[in-house]
């Protein structure tokens, strides 16, 4: 037998005894049985390279209670109450999982227009007298970014305690000189889990901070699905631009934003910020009843899953979904297509072509099998949509950062507004029809290749 056969034989041999380790290891974790057997799937199908996946993607998740906690000694319990029979079930079920109640009182305008949602930032950046905090995924310098830099640049220098919260993947490549300036008038820039220092490569690109939050001084909040670069908020001639939602809230709800955001840079960088949020019973700014939803591995439950589940299962008329993506896990594919068989409006709302060529050849079965079932599925174009929306019935809308898929369900650190007033949730509503008006019915895909490859990827989608 050749000396290479040998090796090749011997590295089989090795790759087997390691990932059957490995697969050992999956089996204490207790991970969903739909996970753990795309892992194994992956291990024994990918040699060496599904061990090197698993290294930097596949580090079990370590659930803590540091969010829940923070919630609990720092969100007093003195906030506006909703009117009787404002909140639905949702609002009970949510502070059951340990996030705090719905706040009455809050002003909210609504940004679907990529420039109004630019002009409401920097309205709200320059409006910062004491504290303004940014905490985004992905942040690029081109022309809009630099202008944010610059805005940032000028409340640090007069004063304002400024603080910039990146996310260690999603902004690795972010160097630019605005952000050096920044530095040097006074504000202070982190990463969430820099890749470089992460203490070991071992789930180096998982659990990423994907909230997305600009609050100044506790009292107004700009939130939503937006990051920060020119194709979130201009709109181009030629369609390349992303049509997305923002929310401006202000009133005690903004408080609880920055609650969010300050336990997510004493978790980044150990420093307490100085100052405290603005108190939850200062005069009210609107009518509107708004419940922050966070959602993460700094929380011990899963809270996102749970709102979904229990809304789908609990609507009575109407289920809306707007995601650039779209794989759900067993149980809300589930929840979605007897909704669609209790004569329920479904409707998934979707980019025809978003910015992973993976997730949309992945959803096509999940897809395929809700319109069987009675639902409707939507394409969007020209552009990616990257709004994140759910809407059910007339009592309950969330707009935020997280999309409909299982990273944004179970693994990384996602926020969002959900709303419970009949006009605000219809105010939504009408956003979401509009965004239907430019969007097309899917027609079935009954071609071998196409329907084989979203089956295959599929037994790998609770890796994405």
């Amino acid at each position: 037998m050749a000396l290479h056969d040998v090796l090749l034989q011997g590295l089989a041999g090795l790759h087997l005894l390691v990932a059957g380790a490995v697969v050992v290891d999956l089996l204490r974790q207790h991970r969903s049985p739909a996970a753990t057997l795309a892992w194994m799937a992956t291990l024994l199908l990918l040699p060496w390279l599904g061990l090197l996946l698993y290294v930097l993607a596949g580090a079990p998740r370590k659930r803590s209670a540091a969010l829940a906690r923070y919630f609990a000694e720092h969100v007093l319990p003195d906030a506006p109450t909703a009117p009787a029979g404002v909140c639905s079930d949702t609002e009970g079920l949510l502070r059951a999982l340990g996030l705090p109640a719905a706040t009455a009182g809050n002003a909210l305008r609504l940004c679907p227009r990529n420039e109004d949602a630019a002009e409401q930032l920097l309205r709200l950046i320059r409006a910062a007298r004491h504290r303004l905090l940014l905490s985004v995924f992905s942040f690029e310098a081109d022309t809009a970014g630099e202008r944010i830099l610059e805005a940032m640049r000028e409340r640090a220098a007069a004063g304002v305690q400024v603080r910039m919260l990146l996310d260690g993947y999603g902004s690795l490549n972010l160097s630019a000189p605005g952000l050096a300036r920044l530095q040097a008038a006074g504000g202070r820039v982190a990463r969430y889990r820099p890749l470089a220092h992460a203490g070991s490569l071992r789930g180096a690109f998982n659990y990423r901070n994907h909230r997305k939050m600009v609050i100044a001084d506790g009292a107004e909040a700009w939130v939503g699905g937006r990051n920060l670069a020119q194709k979130y908020l201009a709109t181009s001639t030629d369609g390349s631009h992303w049509t997305d939602l923002s929310l401006v809230v202000a009133g005690p709800a903004a408080a609880v934003f920055e609650s969010v955001f300050r336990s997510d840079w004493l978790t980044a960088t150990g420093e307490t910020l100085a100052g405290t949020p603005a108190p939850l019973a200062s005069p009210p700014a609107g009518d509107a009843v708004v419940q922050v939803l966070a959602s993460g591995p700094d929380l011990p439950d899963d809270t996102l899953h749970a709102l979904l589940l229990a809304g789908i299962m609990g609507a009575r008329e109407r289920v809306w979904i707007v995601s650039p993506f779209f794989v759900p896990d067993d149980a809300l594919h589930s929840a979605l297509q007897l909704a669609c068989r209790r004569g329920l409006d479904v409707r998934i709302l979707l980019p025809r072509r978003s910015n992973l060529w993976l997730a949309d050849h992945v959803r096509t079965s999940y897809l395929q099998q809700i319109s069987a079932a009675g639902g409707h599925v939507l394409l969007f174009e020209p552009g990616v949509l990257h709004a994140k929306v759910v809407v059910f019935d007339a009592r309950v809308a969330m707009v935020g950062s997280a999309n409909f898929d299982m990273r944004s369900l179970f693994t990384n650190h996602e926020v969002a507004a959900v709303l419970y007033g009949a006009r605000d949730v219809a105010s939504v509503a009408g956003i979401v029809e509009d965004f239907a008006s430019r969007a097309t019915a899917m027609t079935r895909v009954d071609g071998f290749a196409s329907t084989a490859l979203s089956g295959a990827l599929r037994i790998v989608a609770p890796l994405l």
